[in-house]
């Protein structure tokens, strides 16, 4: 297997020269997906070594070796907790809940929703983690009428969390479906 990944590594190599690019070895890494810790493979790119590494952030999103997307849910409870700190600092400027419910989409939902389609199938302990801060920022939006309980901002809102970034999947890929059938039936007409 390691000889035919190298060998497969010298042909995206030659690519690279033919198209006149310039691969960085150095800052190349190797992510093996599996659940063997004692895999020893190495990975070379022009007589350098390329490291093995358990997770490695990929366009923002953490991936790991198992594909369990802890690493990831850590970092968007990290972010997100940061971001609610901060609009709770203004609770006495921001009163409108219409406001708040702007930044809430803003600033919280953009991290739920960020390649969710990647990361979806995560730990259902960490589904509920960002469930619980998102309870939190609800709760920080409806503050004054507060519900006691996720139930109750379930219902004010419509949706919980994992219903919302499946519907922003569903709407993205609906969205892009509908626009190459539009480009395609134009040119067909045409």
């Amino acid at each position: 297997m390691k000889s035919v990944i190298n060998d497969e590594l010298a042909v995206a190599c030659k690519w690279f020269d033919d198209n006149k690019l310039e691969l960085n070895p150095t800052k190349c890494k190797a992510l093996v997906l599996s659940n063997k810790h004692s895999l020893n493979l190495k990975f070379t790119i022009n007589d350098i070594q390329i490291p093995c590494v358990d997770h490695l952030e990929l366009l923002g999103v953490i991936i790991d070796n198992s594909l369990l997307f802890d690493k990831h849910v850590t970092k968007i409870t990290k972010k997100v907790g940061k971001q609610l700190d901060v609009l709770c600092r203004f609770k006495t400027i921001l009163s409108a809940s219409l406001t708040k419910l702007c930044l809430y989409n803003s600033f919280i939902m953009s991290y739920f929703t960020y390649c969710s389609i990647v990361w979806h199938n995560c730990l259902k302990s960490d589904s509920q983690k960002l469930d619980k801060l998102n309870d939190r920022a609800l709760r920080y939006i409806y503050s004054g009428r507060s519900p006691t309980n996720a139930g109750e901002l379930t219902e004010r809102t419509g949706y919980t969390l994992t219903d919302r970034r499946i519907q922003y999947v569903y709407n993205t890929y609906t969205i892009r479906i509908q626009y190459v059938y539009n480009t395609y039936t134009i040119r067909i007409q045409s």
